[in-house]
Order: structure tokens, then C-alpha cells, then sequence
């Protein structure tokens, strides 16, 4: 593949995650890419980072330092209304394409998905003035051509995240329930747990081990619930796991994973290790709750404790063919949600 000489900048008011350096690792296969952020550089970056200052106005951020952005043929700021700084250049004369980036809708822990819809002025108008966005789900591009915004203009690269090295689906065991993700209240967590207390009363020494990845406020009161409940030797707390070679045991040995409060990029990560997904109906999400299809590659419940340990009970015995559903997720993922799916929409936008 001959590499196209645009020179692209990718700029945003908060530091870069690991998920995303590999994402735009795939883009200078293609473009000569600069990301500017605030936060520290990260290793194995294959383009060039440039740091910026995110100061804190009140709600806003002021951005400092910022690159001449005319050096660019394309620039791409993170959607993100608290960074006004940026807004300013679509009220300018430039020679660059301006592109918005992000999830496009409302969406926080302390409210659904789009569940907000004050601002929806600003954004449209936003995107009317830019010359592009780019969105994590396929809902915004339909919601923003409903307001007569030009199709062309809009751009769905599905949030997702890197497959895992040397994985076999064959070789997946199904022997436990799993959690990944911080120990947050807003997560749920104890709703998790409760309902593998009600699975455990029913089940008692045939109960599936429930295996929690993860650190964070809770993960102490957590500890002391398992002991007090006596399931020590039932739920294992590993703690905080990065690594894929620590990762790849727990899924392969994952029947599905449980996150009651959220779906988010979770969602990407199980799939890409055929786990499928349960969550309640209206869980906290960027848009990646939109790719669970009730038992067919994952489960939505009413978000009741009994809901939940029902869908574990018919896992555990075979009621549901979780092998089956793990098939779909597994497919799901390498079909619909890729890091080259990802990269293509991203090279469509910037042209």
C-alpha cells in the first residue's frame, strides 16, 4: 500500500489511552499523523506526539500550545463541548478539512445514552460548520441526517479495540463467570454480587466461579463482602490486568462476562475473545450497548437482582447454548467491529 502524503493532526483536550495508540498506529500506514494531548507520551507511538496544556475553566477546557494547525491537511478535534478553544476555528478562513471525532450524543454515568438532548442545537450547528464527523456508533449518523445534515458528512467508525494475539476460540473451556473493568459503585458491582449469592443458593458446590479483573474505590469492600459471604473460594479477585498474557486465561475460561451498570468498550474486548455479554437494558454506554442482541451474542436483563442470577442459572445449566452464543459473539466482533473496519471510515472522512 503506497502511503498517502496528507499530513493529519489529531487533537484533543485529555491524554492518549493505550486502546487508542494502536487505532492510530493503523492510520500512519496510510497518512503522516500527529496527535497533540495532554497527557504523558506513550511508547510504541509510530507517529509523532505533541504535548498541549488542558486547563480547567470552570465546565470548559482551554487548550495552550497548540500546533499551527494550517501545517496540516487535516485536523480532527475530539467532539467534546467543553473544549471550546477549538470551536473557534470553524468561524475562520483555513486550508485544512476539519473532522469531529467522538461519540456524538449525550452520554455520561449519571445519564443514559442521548438521554439529554439540550445541546443538540450546538452539535448540529457544529457539525453544519465542520467539514465532517466521525462517530463511535451508527446512531448519531441517523439521528443528524434526520436534521437534513448531508450524509456525506457523517462517518461511523465503530469504537472497538485491537483482537488479542495467539487466541483460538477451540480452545475456550467455559467454566466461570467473569467481570472486567473498575470497581465502580455506577458499575453495579454489588448487583453482580448479589446475584451470585441467589446463583450459589441454588447451586451451592456446582456454582460457577465468578472472576473479577479490576481495581477501584470498592475493591476493598468487595474483598470483605466475599469473606463475610464465604465465597472465598468462589469469587477470586485478581486485581488490576493489563497484560493479554494475563487476560487471555480468564477468557478463555469465561462462560460470559457481567457488567450490570455499564457497557462500553468491555463489549469490543470480550467479543474479540468470543465471551458474550450481559448487561441491563439501559446500561451506561458510548454506544456499544447497540451491539448486544439478546441471546444471541450476549443478554439484556430488566436490571433486577433475580433478572440477572435467572440468566446465570441458565447459563450454568444449560438451558441457554452458551457455546453458541459465544460462536456469535466471536463472529460479531471479526465481521462488524475490526480495527480495520475502524481505519476505514477514519481514511473515507480524511480522503
Amino acid at each position: 500500500m503506497v502511503k498517502n502524503t496528507k499530513k493529519v493532526l489529531i487533537i484533543g483536550g485529555d491524554g492518549l489511552t493505550h486502546y487508542r495508540l494502536d487505532l492510530f498506529n493503523l492510520l500512519c500506514e496510510n497518512y503522516d499523523l500527529t496527535v497533540a494531548h495532554s497527557g504523558n507520551f506513550l511508547d510504541r507511538a509510530r507517529f509523532e506526539q505533541i504535548t498541549v496544556l488542558s486547563i480547567k475553566k470552570g465546565p470548559f477546557l482551554k487548550l495552550k500550545n497548540v500546533p499551527n494547525l494550517s501545517s496540516y491537511d487535516a485536523v480532527i478535534f475530539s467532539f467534546n463541548l467543553r473544549v471550546l478553544d477549538l470551536y473557534k476555528y470553524l468561524f475562520r478562513s483555513r486550508t485544512f478539512k476539519l473532522l469531529f471525532f467522538g461519540i456524538g450524543v449525550s452520554a455520561s454515568y449519571n445519564n443514559n445514552y442521548d438521554e439529554k438532548k439540550g445541546l443538540d442545537f450546538i452539535r448540529r450547528y457544529l457539525i453544519k460548520k465542520s467539514d465532517g464527523a466521525i462517530f463511535y456508533e451508527h446512531y448519531p449518523l441517523v439521528k443528524y441526517q434526520s436534521y437534513k445534515i448531508d450524509s456525506n458528512k457523517l462517518h461511523v467508525a465503530y469504537n472497538t479495540i485491537m483482537p488479542p494475539n495467539n487466541f483460538n476460540f477451540s480452545e475456550k473451556t467455559f467454566e466461570s463467570f467473569m467481570f472486567i473493568g473498575t470497581l465502580y459503585k455506577q458499575k453495579k458491582i454489588y448487583d453482580l454480587l448479589d446475584s451470585y449469592l441467589e446463583l450459589f443458593i441454588k447451586m451451592k458446590s456446582n456454582t460457577p466461579k465468578l472472576e473479577i479483573v479490576g481495581d477501584g474505590d470498592e475493591f476493598n469492600n468487595i474483598e470483605d463482602w466475599i469473606i463475610d459471604n464465604g465465597l472465598k473460594n468462589k469469587v477470586i479477585l485478581h486485581g488490576k490486568l493489563t497484560d493479554e498474557e494475563d487476560l487471555s486465561p480468564i477468557f478463555k475460561r469465561a462462560l460470559a462476562c457481567i457488567s450490570p451498570g455499564q457497557a462500553g468498550l468491555s463489549v469490543q474486548k470480550c467479543f474479540s475473545y468470543g465471551t458474550p455479554f450481559i448487561t441491563v437494558k439501559n446500561a451506561i454506554t458510548g454506544g456499544e450497548l447497540f451491539c448486544i442482541i439478546d441471546k444471541i451474542n450476549g443478554f439484556l436483563y430488566d436490571g433486577s437482582i433475580e433478572g440477572l442470577s435467572n440468566i446465570m442459572f441458565n447459563i450454568a445449566t444449560g438451558v441457554y447454548n452458551i457455546k453458541e452464543v459465544s460462536e456469535k459473539a466471536y463472529s460479531f466482533y471479526y465481521n462488524f467491529r475490526t480495527p480495520q473496519i475502524w481505519k476505514m471510515a477514519f481514511c473515507k472522512a480524511i480522503g
